[in-house]
């Protein structure tokens, strides 16, 4: 499945039990990753990818540690979702 596709069915199950806010900022967070890797097969997403994003996070967008942060327990949650 492609990211893309995946991120609409977390949004609908975030829904259920999270703050707007949160739904927001986790999935502004996990566009972003489907955006930097081209809208991959979520399968097919390794830990260098992850790695590379997070870089990519902290020198080119200049992020602050708590925002990269954000977007690690974001990556994390939409990983536990997809498991599943």
């Amino acid at each position: 499945m492609h990211m893309s596709d995946a991120l609409k069915g977390w949004k609908i199950a975030l829904e259920v039990n999270h703050a707007n806010r949160t739904i927001h900022n986790y999935i502004h967070r996990a566009s972003q990753l489907c955006d930097y890797l081209n809208d991959p097969l979520v399968e097919a997403i390794t830990t260098e990818d992850l790695t590379r994003f997070m870089g990519y996070l902290r020198h080119d967008c200049e992020y602050a540690p708590a925002t990269q942060r954000r977007g690690r327990i974001a990556m994390a949650a939409f990983y536990r979702w997809a498991e599943t």
